[in-house]
């Protein structure tokens, strides 16, 4: 009863509190589930239209041990839920039964129903998407998808164990391929076109960047990583058929140089190859002297080149940011932990 209560007021927090994007199609760039630490995702969507929808959930993650493996693509799960006009969805990520926690249902005869992931111990992305259909479960035809701005969302992350909270909007999925993306349009033709109206395509400017400004506090106090997720068309595996994300980044020191906190240069470049997404440490892209140099706050600026493997036709990236308080931080203020998205470059608001 407790963790249903505890559901029911994150889900609370959702509804009333919580900036919420919308789009016909939403794309989560950061997830993390692990029953066993204690890491649970509540996800709230609302239907802001009065038509009735099949809502499609793609989840795209790496698992257990591989889930900071950078040369492992991204596994492909899938499933449908319902959202009936004007309504809401508060739910877990991950299916009640794994997690260990519900949101609670005060209308039981409630037409709109939820679909879970059936993956414990993962760390990766999600998409969820609004159709017209009236065969849940078929693949759908992108002519029937809903109109933008017709599915609005936000979603959760909750660690009990520190007790830590973070909310991220769900990002906009332009409806067209016309918004050119960083490194140029899809080769695809029709199929790219076709891919522009359904929840796989995130190669437009606002969703898919070529370059970010990092910037992190003293590293005796606040521990920064970032999840650097590839970005671009097909994500959702949907008009391709994959069973992965396979696009991959090699990030880069686009000056080959950093600064500390006093404007002090120091040269050098370490690059960094990633498939699907991972997390990123300084050492990943620093060399050991930039680091050192950098251990009381500093600035990079990261580049990317996308990698196209296949179908998964890479345009760029978007990075989150996770800073979590450690030393004598932690010990004064307790395991405070941020995530928010990161500063691209250029910084094109959306």
């Amino acid at each position: 009863m407790k963790k249903k209560l505890l559901a029911s007021m994150v889900g609370l927090s959702v509804t009333f509190g919580a900036s919420l994007a919308q789009a016909d199609a939403l794309l989560f760039p950061y997830y993390a589930a692990d029953s066993s630490q204690g890491v649970v995702n509540f996800l709230s969507l609302a239907n802001v239209i009065g038509i009735n929808a099949a809502v499609h959930y793609v989840w795209s993650y790496k698992q257990g041990d591989g889930r900071n493996d950078v040369n492992r693509g991204c596994v492909h799960e899938d499933a449908w839920g319902r959202l009936t006009g004007w309504d809401i969805i508060q739910q877990t990520v991950t299916a009640p039964s794994i997690s260990g926690f519900d949101v609670v249902n005060v209308d039981t005869k409630d037409k709109s129903g939820p679909a879970y992931s059936l993956t414990d111990q993962a760390e990766g992305y999600l998409i969820v998407s609004n159709w017209l259909s009236q065969s849940v479960g078929a693949l759908v035809d992108p002519a029937i998808a809903l109109p933008e701005s017709s599915l609005a969302g936000q979603l959760i992350y909750v660690d009990i164990k520190n007790k830590i909270y973070n909310g991220q909007r769900g990002l906009n999925n332009p409806s067209t391929s016309d918004l050119a993306a960083p490194f140029g349009a899809s080769p695809y033709g029709v199929l790219g076109m076709n891919d522009g109206l359904e929840q796989g395509a995130w190669d437009s400017v606002f969703t898919s960047h070529p370059s970010f400004d990092l910037t992190w506090y003293p590293s005796a106090l606040v521990d920064t990583s970032w999840y650097l997720l590839a970005t671009g068309r097909d994500m959702s595996g949907q008009v391709s058929g994959q069973d992965s994300w396979t696009g991959q980044l090699i990030a880069q020191n686009g000056f080959n140089v950093v600064w500390d906190r006093d404007e002090v240069p120091r040269s050098g470049n370490r690059t960094y190859s990633v498939v699907c997404a991972a997390r990123v440490k300084r050492d990943n892209i620093m060399t050991s002297a930039q680091v050192t140099h950098t251990d009381n706050g500093g600035y990079m600026w990261m580049t990317l080149a996308p990698m196209t493997t296949g179908l998964s036709y890479v345009t760029g990236g978007m990075l989150t940011k996770i800073e979590a308080a450690t030393g004598a931080a932690k010990a004064s203020i307790g395991a405070v932990q941020s995530i928010s998205l990161e500063n691209p470059f250029p910084n094109i608001p959306f």
